[in-house]
């Protein structure tokens, strides 16, 4: 299957907030079903540009349906580095249920009273079996993770807007992604990275100065999450089916 670079997305620090719309990363990705099509209509919160679709969280329409699309069309597990409530672990969840394909989501948090809420709505839709959630520090749990080489298809990345964090959480990406793997930065694209100085985002700095490029290569913004592709070398659903949140 085609997969489609979004080079001419890129936006330089002083244009950052930028709207940028929702294109596919796939060719088939405008045909995705029910699922994803309620994703890119979802309902927003009032006064806000994130979803309102039942789980507590801050992404936009376009960040959950590339989320959705690039999980659906993923080779092997989803690892969500801040798992807050459980928003972007059933988003992940629900796409490999639809697509039908063996998988499954490690959603890691620091707090664990937020791993209780994501379990507790999570729960909700049945989607258990497809989840493991993980209360650890981010950085070094992910390192531990490298260590006993475990990799993923599709990795999303939440935990912290701040700089350290950011640098932080890229050096162990190398090891934990398969060959033709995505990586999805929330944040990214928010205007508050334009000036550390003033206490703003970490998070386009972070990865710019962190991530190594190559072996990484950027693939587009859509929202504000900046999606990068692993370019190295290498390329069951449980039987109690779960209620569709979506």
């Amino acid at each position: 299957m085609a997969v489609i670079r979004h080079a001419d997305s890129w936006v330089d620090l002083p244009q950052l907030g930028t709207k940028q719309a929702y294109r596919p990363t796939y060719s088939e990705s405008l045909s995705l079903g029910p699922s994803h099509r309620r994703l890119l209509e979802a309902p927003l919160k009032p006064d806000s540009v994130a979803i309102d679709i039942g789980i507590p969280g801050s992404l936009r329409r376009e960040d959950a349906a590339k989320l959705y699309e690039l999980v659906y069309f993923g080779q092997g597990n989803v690892l969500v580095l801040g798992a807050g409530q459980g928003l972007a672990v059933a988003i992940s969840a629900q796409a490999l249920f639809d697509a039908n394909h063996g998988g499954s989501v490690l959603g890691v948090d620091h707090d664990q009273q937020m791993i209780a809420k994501a379990r507790a709505n999570l729960a909700r839709y049945g989607f258990e079996p497809k989840v493991e959630l993980v209360q650890a520090a981010l950085g070094p749990y992910s390192r531990s993770l490298a260590a006993e080489r475990r990799q993923f298809g599709v990795i999303f990345v939440d935990h912290s807007p701040a700089y350290a964090d950011v640098l932080a959480i890229c050096g162990p990406l190398p090891n934990l992604t398969t060959g033709g793997a995505f990586v999805l930065f929330h944040d990214f694209n928010d205007r508050r990275n334009k000036d550390l100085s003033t206490g703003g985002y970490g998070v386009y700095a972070g990865v710019n100065d962190g991530l190594p490029v190559p072996p990484f290569a950027f693939y587009g913004i859509f929202g504000c999450t900046g999606v990068y592709r692993y370019e190295g070398q290498g390329d069951s659903p449980d039987s109690a089916e779960p209620k569709s949140f979506l």
